[in-house]
């Protein structure tokens, strides 16, 4: 700014050289002009100058906000991409795996029991891998349940030991604490490999990854705390800093999606607790997982669940009148042969509107069994259907993911149920005569 000034009264000296050249002007008339032409711009050019420099300074700032603005409405753009793709993914491959346990469960013989338990593995395991898609696509609600910690650890390092580089040592305590905390098993386990796998690829073929737990008192109260700890490269903080970004990765493009450590970060929200991460340049980075030491009962997310065993007074030789409702023909159509199986009466068809098209002349039906996500029309519609038409007909929502709006229709009336796909018979039969069978409190008992 100091040049600036400077090249401000000079160019006015000149300009008043050249003023006395030019007119002829006389020596006695340069305190006249000087004043106007020098000291007036030498005072005024510093304050144009400040004013120049200080929009410059914001015209930079906004377009780096932006830039910035623009490159995070990307990186959301690109998760709900994969998040549409995931939850396509995982509806479709939840069906599948439905079809898959209903016709094991219907070969079932002694000459193919080890076969068809295998079979039936599979697809258990193929259900958990479309939980972790439904992670990414934010339309997986975890079910937190109290339960003790250490077998999860014990479980959870059996499965590190395989898949560790030899070279790599696995350090965990020989006594786990004894702690019982809420978690949703497959997500906390699947939170702990993202992580040991992000050390894993941190630290190459040689390193140290140490799993501990530990008890730690804040302000907000006690809490467990879960750290997996790698003696790797570490992280600058430029990288640490967006760690947790969506798609934020430093990795090669064929080597990672940089979406571990986000879906981490949201578990960890789910569980009312948080991710915690501390690295450092040359000494490694700890990821640590913080569950709040107190059981909230209230929070307990129960919905994805309905009993494997029939409830108290129930038989499982009654018969009913039912009616299942799906728009995949296979699934209807599986659905249907279970059930007429157990000697129940089956209706299926294939969207809401053919639904309340029949049970506007069925003589009578005991429960429905609906998909949730339908062209045409949901199970909660048609819940919301049958409740404006008078009709008390209970109702067991089935779907290969949860959604949170079921929470409002859950919570409200007692006469819907929800079981998640890929369903094994016992489930299916158990939650069809938990809800028939559910006292509603807006009906009167007989004295």
């Amino acid at each position: 700014m100091l040049l600036l000034t400077a090249f401000s009264v000079a160019a006015s000296v000149a300009l008043v050289a050249v003023f006395f050249v030019v007119f002829e002007g006389q020596p006695e008339d340069l305190p006249a002009y000087f004043v106007p032409a020098v000291i007036v711009p030498a005072m005024v050019a510093p304050l144009v100058i400040h004013l120049l420099l200080g929009l410059a300074v914001e015209l930079e700032a906004a377009h780096s906000q932006a830039a910035q603005q623009q490159e995070q409405l990307q990186r959301v753009r690109q998760l709900d991409l994969v998040g549409r793709l995931a939850s396509g993914l995982a509806h479709d491959f939840n069906n599948l795996l439905t079809v898959v346990r209903a016709n094991v469960e219907a070969l079932g013989g002694a000459t193919v029991r080890e076969e068809l338990s295998a079979i039936d593995d599979a697809a258990v395991r193929g259900a958990r891998l479309t939980r972790r898609l439904l992670s990414i696509s934010r339309h997986d609600v975890v079910e937190r349940v109290a339960q003790p910690l250490a077998p999860l650890l014990r479980e959870t390092e059996e499965m590190l030991r395989r898949v560790l580089p030899p070279n790599m040592q696995l350090e965990m305590p020989p006594v786990l604490p004894d702690v019982t905390l809420e978690f949703d098993h497959d997500a906390i386990q699947q939170a702990l490999l993202n992580l040991a796998l992000n050390a894993r690829d941190a630290m190459g073929a040689h390193g140290r990854l140490t799993i501990t737990v530990h008890g730690r008192q804040t302000e907000d109260g006690p809490w467990q705390v879960l750290e997996v700890r790698d003696n790797g490269p570490g992280m600058p903080p430029e990288v640490l800093g967006r760690a947790t970004e969506p798609f934020f990765t430093t990795k090669a493009a064929h080597e990672g999606t940089g979406l571990g450590l986000a879906i981490v970060h949201r578990c960890m929200a789910q569980h009312n607790g948080r991710l915690v991460l501390d690295s450092e340049e040359g000494i490694g980075t700890t990821a640590a997982l913080w569950f709040p030491s107190t059981l909230r009962g209230s929070d307990v997310i129960r919905r994805e669940r309905v009993p494997t065993t029939p409830p108290t007074g129930i038989r499982r030789s009654e018969r009913y009148d039912l009616l299942v409702i799906d728009d995949e023909p296979e699934i209807r159509s599986v659905t249907e042969r279970a059930l007429r199986r157990l000697g129940h009466r089956v209706t299926s068809v294939g969207d809401i509107a053919a639904a309340m098209a029949w049970l506007e002349t069925a003589p009578k039906v005991d429960g429905i069994v609906s998909d949730v996500m339908m062209p045409g029309g949901t199970g909660i519609e048609l819940v919301h259907l049958l409740r404006s038409a008078g009709r008390t007909t209970p109702v067991l929502l089935v779907s290969g993911f949860a959604l949170e709006v079921l929470d409002d229709v859950l919570s409200a009336d007692s006469s819907v149920a929800f079981l998640p796909k890929p369903w094994a018979l016992d489930a299916l039969m158990s939650g069809i005569e938990s809800v028939i069978h559910k006292p509603n409190p807006d009906q009167p008992t007989a004295p």
